[in-house]
């Protein structure tokens, strides 16, 4: 199966968090220790297959190698990471340019919303989604994630 790549902006928590209010989460200093960039690696045909047979489709997530995430930064280098931008190059081409002021549920109501449905812990780490631009990956891909001025390189294996 290919596999399709997603960049997405990532943060760790550094306080636990439970039904928490917008405001909760906004007041809350340190609530985010740090942000860096992930990749979300799926099987996309393995995922369309098993939605079609109405199964789960956690196995074209959730296989080796299947979360890559770059080195953690301190997240008051972002203030309240609510426009954090960031990119995905693939041989030094651009396929997404993210910002975070652009995401369906900013940042903080992300983590809002989720305390509600389940208790966040300090250490935990959220994949906040991905601009558009996904697609395929391929062996000797080399790969760039820029987030601020901080840049990480990778090539596919």
């Amino acid at each position: 199966y290919p596999v399709h790549y997603e960049a997405e902006f990532c943060i760790r928590l550094g306080k636990d968090l439970k039904s928490a209010s917008l405001e909760e989460v906004v007041s809350t200093t340190g609530l985010i220790e740090a942000v860096t960039l992930g990749l979300d690696l799926t099987l996309r045909d393995l995922q369309s297959e098993l939605k079609e047979q109405g199964h789960p489709w956690e196995r074209a997530k959730c296989f080796d190698g299947a979360c890559v995430l770059a080195e953690w930064v301190d997240s008051q280098a972002f203030g309240d990471c609510s426009d954090v931008h960031y990119q995905l190059y693939i041989n030094d081409e651009l396929k997404q340019d993210g910002n975070s002021a652009l995401m369906l549920f900013p940042v903080y109501e992300l983590l809002a919303e989720i305390s509600q449905a389940f208790s966040l812990q300090a250490g935990d780490v959220i994949m906040t989604g991905t601009p558009s631009g996904v697609g395929i990956l391929h062996a000797d891909d080399k790969l760039k994630l820029v987030l601020g001025a901080h840049e990480w390189q990778a090539r596919v294996q």
